[in-house]
C-alpha cells in the first residue's frame, strides 16, 4: 500500500499529464450503475487483462457535471484510506468527463441493508 505522500504525488502527477484516451486504453464493460448526473462503467486496462477499474461518465452537456467533476477529482485526489475507493486517474475528452477509480466489487449496500437475510442492526453497522 503506498503512503498519503506517495499518493498525492502520483495525484498531482496526473493532473499535469496530458489526458489520457479512455477508449483506447480501457474496454468499457458492462454499466454498474446509472443516476441523474452519470454512469458507471465496470473496465478493464487493454494491456493489463487483470487490471479491473470502474469508469464513471459524465457528460459535459450538463452544466453541474462539469462542477461535480472538478470537486470529486479533487477530494479524491487528496484521500487514500483502506476504506475509501482508490482514485486513479480524472480525464475528458470533447464530451464526457472521466473519473477513474478502483473497482469495488461484491453488489450495492443499499440491497444488503434493506435485504432481510443481511440483519444489520447500527450496533452490527458500528463494527464495520
Amino acid at each position: 500500500m503506498i503512503n498519503q505522500q506517495d499518493h498525492q504525488k502520483e495525484v498531482q502527477m496526473n493532473k499535469k499529464k496530458q489526458n489520457i484516451d479512455v477508449h483506447k486504453k480501457y474496454q468499457f464493460r458492462r454499466t454498474l450503475g446509472k443516476g441523474a448526473s452519470c454512469r458507471v462503467v465496470e473496465a478493464i486496462d487493454k494491456e493489463d487483462k487483470e487490471s479491473k477499474l470502474a469508469i464513471k461518465i459524465m457528460s459535459k452537456e450538463k452544466a453541474i457535471c462539469t462542477t461535480l467533476y472538478k470537486h470529486e477529482v479533487d477530494i479524491l485526489g487528496r484521500i487514500e484510506h483502506e476504506n475509501i475507493v482508490r482514485f486513479i486517474d480524472g480525464t475528458e475528452d470533447d464530451s464526457n468527463y472521466y473519473v477513474l477509480t478502483g473497482l469495488c466489487e461484491g453488489g450495492e449496500l443499499f440491497d444488503r441493508i434493506v435485504n432481510p437475510e443481511y440483519k444489520i442492526t447500527e450496533k452490527i453497522a458500528a463494527g464495520l
